[in-house]
């Protein structure tokens, strides 16, 4: 598992993926059924600014060992963004790794991994990585908060407080992604927000609501 492309993934993001039909997504020999949560909205590449998002996150998700299967912002995020270029700080992302050959093993392994995760260890390359890929953007000090809940060979969820410079602005985030086995892959669902708006229970609570939507679009 790449912990330092896990962590870092918020700050700039892509969809490198294949729609096959509305809600279908293939990498590989993987194919999800994806939809926005409520209040949230896809990429459209239509707009300069949304392809410019795509572009710095192809470069961030560079040698990251993971595959991007979709990316949803906030929908009154994304609209005052498109002119303004601001940062949009509300966000799911939903990538994979292993795809079609993961185990049970394979989510317990990382689950234990994050457990014992010293995010301090994973700084300097974090920090590296988002300014050398996210289009500008710097980070700071982060805070891991632990993995917050688990259901034993399935999904865990882990917590992180992030600094960063944004657009010339200090934003703090907090980000929560569930690491889960479906349809033999290892999916990891990131639930980015603004830290000053909302709290670890309700995100939580929120990405739990997001991940049981994808397992049940997706059974194995």
């Amino acid at each position: 598992m790449r912990i330092v492309a896990m962590l870092s993934i918020g700050f700039a993001l892509v969809l490198l993926s294949v729609p096959l039909h509305a809600g279908e997504v293939k990498v590989g020999v993987v194919a999800v059924q994806l939809s926005p949560p409520s209040g949230y909205c896809e990429m459209d590449k239509s707009y300069d600014y949304d392809k410019t998002l795509e572009a710095n996150t192809a470069k961030l998700a560079e040698g990251a060992g993971n595959s991007f299967f979709g990316l949803f912002l906030d929908c009154d995020g994304l609209k005052r963004a498109r002119p303004t270029k601001e940062f949009i700080s509300t966000k799911i992302i939903i990538q994979g790794t292993k795809l079609g050959v993961a185990e049970v093993k394979n989510i317990q392994a990382t689950c234990d991994e994050l457990k014992t995760l010293k995010v301090a260890d994973q700084q300097k390359g974090m920090q590296d990585n988002v300014k050398k890929n996210s289009g500008g953007n710097t980070l700071g000090d982060q805070s891991g908060l632990g993995v917050l809940d688990e259901v034993k060979d399935e999904v865990c969820y882990y917590g992180l407080i992030q600094n960063i410079v944004a657009s010339g602005k200090n934003v703090r985030l907090l980000t929560i992604f569930a690491s889960a086995l479906r349809k033999h892959s290892i999916f990891f669902i990131y639930d980015v927000q603004p830290l000053d708006s909302t709290s670890v229970a309700a995100t939580l609570a929120h990405l739990k609501s997001v991940y049981a939507d994808f397992a049940k679009a997706n059974p194995d």
